[in-house]
């Protein structure tokens, strides 16, 4: 049996007489250690109090520490799973006071409500904790500013989770004014906190991270809830790497404290972390896991929530049946009929239904969900549900009306964040109803419906306005404290993993400084419609008689839709195992080639990837239209591919785009200038760098030209910021793992992607010559990351990269060929194209975006004579 408090023997740790000040301050410093997250420092701290009172009567001047060791060891023995000790604790601190008079006896009295108000919401029992807050009245006066504010911060959250946001807002806000009021600093911490869990309920990511990390940097939130509530904010953001991360190390926490309730949350938020990963058998188990836990610890609201989740993870994985269709129907009449899983429940019913045919049913659950409570997922859900009822009473002009209104939605949620990172992210939310979309239209349309299908949903992101550049000083201190570690690093100017520690520590808080930068911006433009196929065949026709091919993923197919002036096709190219392979082998060899230094095992390589070449030559081809000129829209295997080097783009002219809709469309409004200014930036470390970046700058008029022979970061900021065209010859590097930290080495160190948006970008045109940066790591939806796609993303025409490693000796002399082309007048894709008979390592550039080139009014004459 588990020791009562009193009679454990432990020896005090303040003088044989109990004083009621150090006992009261024991108290105090065990309320700091519960909310730090150390339950078990907490409870030896109150059992040192309760031993030096000691069992039986307690004398008046120490009844104010005895009832709050038992209301503040309540707590403790909650969050340690002794949730019976817990209330009988609760019992005992009012028995000892009742009867009694005076105010430091009534503020135990209070404080037990309060306590045991918070403890019966912890287990579900909101609406009936909110009521015995609300009967409390204003208790600043009874018991003290500090129970005042827990009152406020307590019936705030309780608000939250019954679906009053405006009350929850004005509880939160009134406790947070009364404990910066009173300098209560560790309550004011926790309304803080959880005015960014109410901003997430409202679906504002962005200030929920705001709020949330600023208060995880004050005293008084349990680390282990400041992670779990930010890993959940993560996660309907999209971010789920970084998520898993923040799950895992509040994970430890718990359990190292042996916190069971926080043990039984991160279960469940793992479990939804499996469920957006799309391992729907690992969402399930941690799901029924979560729920055991919740169950044992006899919290039977959490344990609906478990239990909704598995049965989405269900759903997901495809195994409907009239069983999961009953479970659901339970749930959402049942247990979950109240508080803010109601609708959630309610979608899950409707979906069940609406994939067994019971459609009117599934009407019915959805005309009871009301559209203002529903975050990003569960409104796209909503649309799903819609599209599969339409699509099941045959009426196809009502699906596509849902499917478009789901890409809207979502593409309007992407475009109120104002970072990239945090735009593509939200991209994996739409997948299951671009995977509905694709595959209704394998299944009944021609080719035409299946591209405006794929259309639909290919990199939203990249039809939003330009990232709006947003200056931040601390980012910008932290940029610059990763550039000089690494540079450091690479000069080895210090101890390597200490430098190593520094750049990882860096490039974390470079992060979450961004998604927290990235806010979220009430005006929501509306997504621009992806572009019309008959639009498209126009633009095609008079852009000189252009072809498109657009691969998509299906069914673990690889298939394509070629658009040309004759028509529509559609191919089937193969599994996605045999593509995945081939790729693999091919971004192997061509990293090997570039650190090979013997000749002959370079030889070797070279032959190897050019057997890979081929055979993505042979599988890729069919697919690509008869036209001289053709735009490529990969899918996200086939995104680092060095496109222009397969045998069958030799002789053409290609232009690599995030979309359809993205090549077609004007670019962006561009201030009138008197000509063009170029300029030519070399860094360090390249042999060939200052000769290349000369000759690219004959190329153009010498008034228009500006050569840096060591450019910086800021030289390099001034120039994307001023120039029309601006060419870096630089070694660069392609981040896997963090594509935003795909860098350029400048003379001051590696500039990264994350730079891009701090200063207005003014550059049309932008050369990158270098190796690898014109790879990307590609998101849900066929959302490119890399810096490459953030130069687009930032309001960039067209960039020039290369997805392998490129020679200095062979770039050199080819870049300064492609400028003498395209100041005479080509456009970026037929100027790398002219170039590649005399230069064929120039094939392993590429233009990315559309196909840009100078006004005819600003053509070199130099460059033509």
């Amino acid at each position: 049996m588990p020791d009562r408090p009193g009679e454990r023997g432990i020896m005090p740790a303040i003088s044989p007489a109990a004083e009621p000040c150090e006992l009261l301050a024991l108290v105090d410093e065990a309320v700091a250690a519960n909310a730090a997250g150390r339950p078990t420092r907490a409870e030896e701290l109150l059992d040192q109090v309760l031993t030096r009172i000691g069992p039986g009567l307690v004398p008046q001047e120490l009844l104010t520490a005895a009832g709050r060791a038992r209301v503040t060891l309540a707590l403790t023995r909650f969050e340690t799973g002794r949730r019976q000790e817990a209330f009988q604790l609760l019992d005992d601190a009012e028995a000892l006071v009742s009867g009694v008079s005076g105010s430091a006896v009534g503020t135990v009295r209070v404080l037990a409500a309060i306590q045991r108000a918070g403890l019966e919401a912890r287990l579900g029992h909101w609406d009936a904790a909110l009521t015995t807050m609300q009967a409390l009245g204003d208790v600043s006066e009874t018991a003290g500013p500090r129970a005042a504010v827990a009152l406020a911060v307590n019936s705030g959250l309780a608000r939250q989770f019954l679906g009053d946001m405006d009350g929850s807002a004005a509880d939160l806000e009134h406790g947070e004014h009364l404990a910066r009021q009173h300098g209560i600093d560790d309550l004011a911490a926790v309304s803080l906190h959880d005015r960014g869990r109410l901003e997430f309920m409202r679906g504002h990511l962005g200030r929920a991270l705001v709020l949330m990390d600023r208060a995880s940097e004050m005293t008084g939130v349990r680390p282990s809830q400041s992670n779990l509530d930010r890993a959940r904010v993560l996660l309907e953001s999209g971010l789920l790497d970084a998520a898993g991360a923040l799950l895992e190390t509040g994970r430890r926490a718990a359990a190292q404290e042996r916190l069971m309730h926080d043990l039984g949350e991160f279960t469940l938020e793992f479990a939804r972390l499996a469920l957006l990963q799309e391992e729907y058998p690992l969402a399930r188990a941690r799901a029924h896991e979560a729920a055991e836990l919740f169950t044992e610890q006899q919290e039977p609201a959490w344990t609906t929530r478990a239990e909704l989740l598995a049965l989405e993870a269900e759903i997901a994985e495809g195994t409907v049946s009239p069983g999961l269709a009953r479970r659901a129907d339970a749930l959402a009449d049942g247990p979950a009929a109240a508080g803010d899983i109601l609708s959630t429940s309610r979608l899950l019913a409707a979906e069940v239904g609406a994939k067994l045919g019971a459609l009117d049913h599934a009407q019915a659950r959805l005309d009871t969900i009301p559209d203002d409570q529903l975050s990003l997922p569960d409104r796209l859900q909503r649309h799903l549900v819609l599209a599969t009822i339409s699509a099941g009473t045959g009426d196809t002009s009502s699906v596509r009306r849902s499917l478009r209104a789901g890409a809207v939605a979502l593409g309007s949620e992407q475009g109120r964040r104002s970072g990239l990172d945090a735009r593509t992210a939200m991209a994996l939310h739409g997948r299951r109803l671009q995977q509905l979309d694709v595959d209704l239209a394998m299944r009944t349309g021609p080719p035409e419906e299946i591209f405006d299908a794929c259309e639909r949903w290919r990199a939203l992101s990249h039809r939003q306005p330009s990232l709006t550049p947003f200056e931040d000083p601390v980012l910008t201190t932290q940029l610059t404290a990763l550039r000089q570690a690494r540079m450091a690093l690479q000069e080895e100017l210090g101890e390597p993993a200490d430098l190593r520690r520094r750049i990882a520590l860096a490039e974390q808080q470079i992060q979450r400084r961004d998604w927290s930068g990235a806010t979220d911006q009430d005006a929501r433009a509306p997504l621009p419609p992806a572009i019309e196929l008959t639009e498209l065949r126009r633009r095609l026709t008079a852009h000189g008689g252009t072809g498109l091919v657009s691969y998509f993923v299906h069914r673990d197919r690889l298939r394509a839709v070629t658009v040309e002036s004759t028509g529509e096709r559609l191919r089937d190219l193969g599994p996605v195992s045999e593509t995945t392979r081939l790729v693999r082998s091919l971004a192997d060899a061509l990293r090997d080639l570039g650190r090979a230094s013997d000749p002959r095992l370079a030889e070797v390589i070279r032959r190897a990837a050019d057997r890979a070449i081929s055979a993505l030559d042979v599988l890729l081809a069919p697919a690509l239209p008869a036209t001289a000129r053709t735009v490529v829209l990969p899918s996200r295997l086939l995104a680092s591919l060095p496109w222009r080097a397969l045998p069958h783009l030799h002789h053409r002219v290609v232009t690599v785009s995030p979309s359809a809709t993205f090549w077609a469309n004007s670019p962006r409004p561009v201030p009138p200038r008197p000509g063009p200014r170029i300029a030519a930036l070399a860094g360090p470390g390249l042999h060939r760098a200052v000769e290349e970046v000369e000759s690219v700058s004959r190329a153009w008029p010498r008034e228009q030209s500006t050569v840096e022979r060591k450019a910086t970061a800021t030289t390099m900021k001034d120039a994307l910021e001023r120039c029309t065209v601006v060419h870096i010859a630089a070694h660069g590097t392609h981040h896997e793992q963090n594509p935003l930290f795909s860098s350029i080495l400048l003379d001051d160190g590696p500039l990264v992607a994350h730079e891009f948006g701090q200063r207005s970008i003014g550059a049309e045109h932008i050369v990158l010559s270098m190796c690898d940066v014109g790879r990307a790591v590609v998101r849900p939806g066929d959302e490119p990351l890399g810096l490459t796609a953030a130069l687009l993303a930032s309001g960039v025409d067209s960039v020039v990269a290369a997805v392998a490693p490129v020679r200095d000796a062979t770039a050199a002399p080819a870049m300064a060929a492609y400028h003498q082309q395209i100041a005479a007048g080509r456009d970026a894709a037929a100027a790398l194209a002219a170039i590649a008979e005399d230069h064929p390592e120039s094939r392993r550039f590429c233009v990315y975006g559309r196909d840009w080139r100078l006004p005819q009014d600003q053509h070199s004459v130099r460059a033509m004579t």
